[in-house]
């Protein structure tokens, strides 16, 4: 039903000219060192019933992180209001370190700039420093540290694990993207996080490979997601999967491919 109103809650926009993307430079050429934001976006969508984006961070080299973030609600979100959210980048594997961090991402957010001030605006070094929190409300409703290119115990590391778990100080999600190998600790980085708000983005970007029933990969990959959604914090998404499955298979593929990764997910996280 193409008039189904749809809410894009992985939305990805970049201007390379802009923000430093160093993974543009090596990706298909379709879209390699290419601007994407909303004319491609729209055109991309034509005859969809959008009605609200959550925008995610877009993997940019990590100096870039808090600038992506600004240009984003200083720019992306004033052009279409039907940009409702943010989930941004932040180097939670700093630990309680990262908190001065996720405060500058949600003062961003609440348009009180990178650091509390005064009431001219003008931050100070005492004023860097403080505890205070930053003003609700704030466009920023999540996080993502990209994981699924780091090794399969960097997500149980403790600092990261108090990096996480320091987000619902503030009322963010985390978002989870890993690859299947990093489902297991993924669960493991869950259970020591009960009062966070998981998401989990591409449905863990499972190698969709035939037969599908017998195959190994989708057992394990399977059991984890039924896991997962066994915990009332987890939540997810359907985005994604058919560039995991251009990865393993190319373009030959097919919907009944996708079928079973579908109906597991559907079944373990409800529709």
């Amino acid at each position: 039903n193409m008039s189904l109103p749809i809410i894009d809650s992985h939305l990805h926009l970049w201007d390379p000219q802009h923000i430093g993307m160093d993974w543009l430079a090596k990706a298909v050429p379709q879209i390699r060192n290419k601007t994407f934001l909303y004319p491609e976006f729209n055109e991309a969508t034509k005859g969809l019933d959008i009605e609200g984006m959550v925008y995610l961070e877009t993997d940019v080299n990590p100096a870039y992180g808090l600038l992506e973030t600004q240009w984003v609600v200083e720019k992306l979100a004033k052009q279409d209001k039907r940009l409702l959210g943010v989930v941004a980048y932040a180097p939670l594997e700093n630990g309680e370190r990262s908190r001065s961090y996720v405060e500058a991402l949600v003062r961003i957010g609440a348009g009180q700039g990178v650091t509390p001030g005064d009431a001219a605006h003008e931050p100070t070094a005492r004023s860097f420093w403080s505890s205070s929190k930053p003003k609700e409300p704030t466009i920023i409703k999540g996080v993502r540290r990209l994981l699924q290119s780091e090794s399969v115990d960097f997500c149980v590391q403790p600092d990261f694990i108090k990096g996480v778990q320091l987000l619902a100080d503030y009322g963010l999600s985390f978002d989870i993207c890993v690859k299947p190998w990093h489902l297991a600790n993924a669960i493991k980085l869950v259970e020591q996080c009960p009062g966070m708000m998981f998401v989990l983005d591409h449905m863990g970007k499972p190698q969709v490979e035939a037969p599908h029933a017998k195959d190994k990969h989708f057992a394990e990959w399977s059991a984890h997601i039924t896991k997962l959604a066994s915990f009332p914090n987890v939540h997810a998404k359907l985005s994604g999967i058919t560039t995991e499955v251009d990865a393993v298979n190319g373009s030959a593929w097919t919907v009944a491919d996708l079928q079973p990764y579908f109906d597991h997910y559907l079944k373990s996280f409800g529709e």
